[in-house]
């Protein structure tokens, strides 16, 4: 006979580990419930994490950025009619000499000036170097050229363009006058006068400092040719001045190929066993050796 012990069932056994009913639909819920309680954010994109192609698409930044651009470019016109305004002034201000001397009376200034001005209209049109002269026939100021009557008639009209021209004019009694074939000649004329006679009213080419020569020391044994800028009296024949440094870096280049002399800056050329680079290269015909 079976007791109630006996009789009762027993849980029920797990076929292979298999979850209940309630187990899964416990597990559905637990799973579906951040979805419904916390959704999903969407991934920001590349272009609205980009702060640049934002501001770039939005029509005011654009409208600031062509703003900006415009101004930059208002600057440099600016900048750029300002330079070039400055330039024309000075062509305008000698247009307005030229005419109001024309206009007005050449007596006006006095019979002195008259006549200076007067031989200033006669000049030939050419460049060439004036020399201004007081009342001891010193010459106080010495200019250069492209258009002689151009340039010279400026100085007698009614106003002067600065107090120095206005009291050198003042102190002029005569003026004499050189004729150059080139621009160039007048300014290494113009160079040489000042050195010569230092003018008081001119300001700058008063220094011992003076273009390019070419100078050949013939009175050396083995002679050489060398650039100088302050030629010295000492038996050496001298070339120029140039008005173009480099120009005659080049030409002094060439006459090195053609005629090798030495190029050795000592005075005096002694023996020695071994010649310089110049030798080597053709340049020179090595009097050392």
């Amino acid at each position: 006979m079976k007791t109630d012990s006996e009789n009762k069932p027993g849980p029920a056994p797990d076929p292979g580990g298999i979850p209940g009913e309630e187990e899964v639909a416990g597990d559905a819920r637990d799973l579906s419930l951040p979805a419904a309680s916390a959704p999903a954010r969407e991934k920001p994109s590349a272009r609205a994490k980009d702060p640049r192609r934002k501001k770039v698409g939005t029509p005011e930044t654009r409208a600031a950025e062509g703003k900006a651009t415009e101004a930059e470019t208002e600057k440099d016109a600016t900048k750029e009619e300002t330079e070039v305004s400055a330039k024309a002034e000075e062509k305008a201000e000698e247009k307005a000499e030229e005419k109001k001397e024309e206009d007005s009376d050449p007596a006006a200034g006095g019979e002195v000036m008259a006549a200076l001005l007067a031989k200033a209209k006669d000049l030939p049109p050419s460049p060439g170097v004036y020399v201004m002269k007081d009342a001891g026939d010193k010459i106080i100021y010495v200019g250069k050229a492209k258009n002689l009557p151009k340039r010279v008639r400026n100085y007698f009209g009614k106003t002067a363009p600065s107090a120095r021209i206005g009291l050198m004019v003042s102190k002029i009694e005569s003026f004499d006058f050189v004729v150059t074939s080139t621009e160039k000649e007048a300014l290494i004329l113009e160079n040489s006068l000042i050195k010569k006679h230092k003018p008081r009213f001119n300001v700058i080419l008063r220094d011992d400092k003076t273009y390019p020569s070419l100078r050949l020391s013939v009175t050396e044994p083995f002679p050489r040719l060398e650039i100088v800028r302050r030629p010295v009296r000492d038996g050496s024949v001298i070339y120029g001045p140039f008005p173009s440094s480099g120009a005659l870096k080049e030409s002094l280049k060439l006459v090195g190929r053609l005629f090798p002399l030495r190029r050795c800056k000592r005075p005096d050329v002694k023996k020695t066993d071994r010649p310089c680079l110049n030798h080597e290269l053709g340049l020179c015909v090595a009097p050392c050796r």
